[in-house]
């Protein structure tokens, strides 16, 4: 499943498990805290939604898989 994704989707992914539960992925601090592109963000997040691996309510980002999320919080 997860070896499906890209490089930068993985790198996306796993900025969000690290972050838990975060609110802006657009946001100059989640960019440059992970060295990620807002385009690269951009992107990622709509494979990522279309995929199920993440979910976006009230306004926060969560991964789906809770298992997933603590394996790669390491």
């Amino acid at each position: 499943m997860i070896y499906q994704l890209t490089a930068k989707q993985k790198q996306v992914l796993t900025a969000i498990a690290l972050e838990g539960k975060p609110s802006s992925l657009m946001s100059q601090e989640f960019l440059q805290k992970y060295h990620l592109g807002a385009s690269t963000v951009q992107g990622a997040v709509k494979t990522l939604l279309d995929r199920d691996f993440i979910t976006q309510d009230d306004g926060v980002f969560q991964l789906c898989d809770k298992f997933l999320e603590l394996s790669l919080r390491g």
